[in-house]
């Protein structure tokens, strides 16, 4: 998942797959939708404020644009699949400017996963599923008009950081940018992301961090250029800040469960 937001692509027939034990991610949003399904334990999932709790057996529906995030606070084994548009294209544009007041559903047994996993499903398959899930979020849940306004600018932030993390920016230079007062512009964030400007750019950079120490072998000094860090001393601190290491001790502690297992 390195540069995890490039993954929440809108480019033709995208489609990702992720299993994820105790998943934790912070708020965030892209331009796809994005479903997730709770085979065991419990997984906490906020959408816009509304906090919804997946039990075993039960997925959610994150429409494109929606800020969201997860959290486990016991013990959860899930899966997340991310995919462009065009796989459900007459149910996006039924949608569109609209959120559902209730986008859990209910799944039998893991096909569904299997399916939209297996590299070897046709994609008229992966559609008539994909499909099906719409169909019961639909079905069973009222559809609410969407803040136009506030959606426009919750995403033009999350975009902006997902397009400029790796330059020095802020939340001053952006107002201005965007003709909003500062003041305005820093409790509206707040508000909808639910931390401060320069917490969510860092903490973005983290995770970005987190997947190129567990998944290249690419050396510090160049992670801490790729994600945006003023310096390597400045990734260090920063690093540690929010995960309890420092960057090289999160590689070490990779390879160690690695050599394990």
């Amino acid at each position: 998942m390195i540069d995890f937001e490039k993954h929440r692509s809108d480019k033709i027939e995208y489609i990702y797959n992720q299993n994820d034990i105790n998943l934790d991610f912070q708020k965030h949003t892209h331009r796809s939708f994005e479903i997730s399904f709770v085979y065991e334990g419990v997984l906490k999932c906020e959408v816009e404020g509304q906090i919804f709790e997946l039990k075993s057996g039960q997925g959610i529906m994150i429409l494109p644009g929606q800020i969201h995030s997860y959290k486990t606070e016991n013990y959860c084994k899930s899966y997340l699949c991310v995919f462009s548009n065009d796989w459900v294209n007459e149910f996006y544009k039924k949608i569109k400017g609209y959120h559902f007041e209730n986008p859990v559903f209910s799944f039998k047994d893991d096909l569904v996963c299997r399916v939209l996993q297996d590299g070897q499903s046709d994609k008229f398959l992966i559609k008539s599923v994909l499909y099906g899930i719409c169909s019961q979020v639909f079905k069973h849940s009222k559809m609410l008009k969407t803040n136009e306004s506030d959606f426009m600018l919750i995403n033009s932030l999350a975009f902006y950081i997902q397009d400029n993390y790796r330059n020095n920016i802020s939340l001053k230079d952006i107002s201005k940018d965007m003709g909003y007062s500062y003041c305005y512009l820093s409790s509206f964030f707040n508000a909808n992301f639910g931390m401060g400007f320069s917490c969510y750019v860092n903490n973005y950079r983290t995770e970005l961090a987190k997947e190129y120490l567990n998944q290249t072998d690419k050396d510090i000094a160049e992670i801490s250029l790729l994600c945006g860090f003023e310096t390597v001393r400045n990734f260090n601190r920063i690093f540690k800040s929010k995960t309890g290491m420092t960057p090289r001790e999160f590689r070490i502690k990779r390879i160690l469960k690695a050599t394990e297992v």
